[in-house]
């Protein structure tokens, strides 16, 4: 039969082992939230090239005629539109 003492001792142990293990997990979830803000990063930035690609592509579409009529040519000009309208905005936001 264990004393209150021994008894106390060994809840002491307990609780310091899931401390530690609470540290360790703690540490491990860190890590996940920083790879994963990492990997988001990098996967907008994969989505960005991608858009900037495929404009490419229509661009150079339009400009070797291959456009399929006036639908080509609406969406360039949406997209001339709205690259406009950022770069208005920038000028809006610097000049403030």
């Amino acid at each position: 039969e264990l004393t209150a003492q021994e008894y106390f001792k060994r809840i002491e142990e307990k609780v310091e082992i899931l401390i530690n293990e609470n540290i360790a997990l703690t540490g491990r979830i860190k890590s996940r939230d920083e790879e994963i803000h990492q990997l988001k990063g990098a996967l907008e930035q994969e989505i960005e090239k991608t858009k900037n690609l495929e404009n490419q592509i229509k661009i150079n579409n339009i400009a070797k005629g291959n456009s399929r009529g006036g639908e080509d040519v609406k969406e360039m000009r949406a997209k001339i539109n709205e690259v406009i309208r950022d770069v208005d905005r920038c000028i809006k936001y610097l000049k403030s």
